[in-house]
């Protein structure tokens, strides 16, 4: 269990010690996203992607995602409605049906996609996430391929679980996922998301990590096991 990756969307820059990456420390704008006093849901920022559709920032993926398992997890606010928006995707640059990827589905739920070059092409939905606009909601993405699942959770504001979906349809092989990205995407959906957090494995706690008011310190101390880690072994 470790993370990988915490992004608290207060600038562009990763500088610690409350943001962390195992890779890329930098996130390259696409179109009008900014970061913005008023999309925050802690600190003074937040990553805001409401002006147009391809509106997002994009990282390396290298030492923050592979293509084995992974989690994910961001506050969310959806500030305009619209179906098929995507939010996040990892892919491979190389063959972009390599994909995870998150998308709107209807007004006011989400679906996951696990896609394969030539093979699988992998969706589930939640159905009753009911997700209203101008809300915070925590979001946890969390895929396995070796033990083929794939799960979506919606959370509200408090950290209350409102809907959790797994699905256990076999995962094919992915080439290297060598960009990701989050904002929006193919859609007309707007939103604000703060609090950007990965984990190498299936199980990692995102849904905690994502409600801590200064990142990485929180998970870490600044670096090194996660408290959480130690916690459970029994140590501390």
């Amino acid at each position: 269990m470790s993370c990988t990756f915490f992004w608290r969307c207060e600038g562009t820059t990763l500088t610690g010690p409350n943001d962390f990456s195992a890779g890329d420390t930098t996130a390259t704008a696409v179109s009008l996203v900014a970061i913005a006093s008023g999309a925050a849901k802690f600190g003074s920022n937040g990553l805001d992607a409401n002006v147009t559709s391809g509106d997002y920032y994009e990282f390396a993926s290298a030492s923050i995602f592979d293509v084995g398992a992974n989690a994910i997890g961001f506050k969310l606010q959806i500030k305009a409605t619209g179906a098929d928006t995507e939010i996040f995707t990892v892919y491979n640059a190389g063959a972009p049906s390599d994909q995870v990827s998150l998308t709107t589905s209807g007004t006011d739920e989400l679906q996951l996609r696990h896609r394969v070059n030539g093979g699988d092409n992998n969706t589930f939905t939640t159905t009753a996430a009911d997700m209203a606009v101008d809300t915070w909601y925590g979001v946890v993405l969390r895929w396995d391929a070796a033990a083929d699942l794939q799960r979506i959770e919606v959370y509200n504001d408090a950290g209350t679980l409102l809907h959790g979906v797994t699905s256990s349809t076999a995962i094919s092989p992915q080439g290297a996922l060598t960009i990701w990205k989050i904002g929006t995407d193919n859609g007309s959906a707007r939103f604000w998301i703060d609090n950007i957090v990965v984990g190498n494995s299936y199980s990692d706690p995102i849904e905690t990590w994502i409600n801590y008011s200064t990142g990485y310190t929180q998970i870490s101390g600044g670096g090194g096991t996660p408290l959480k880690q130690l916690l459970l072994l029994g140590v501390g």
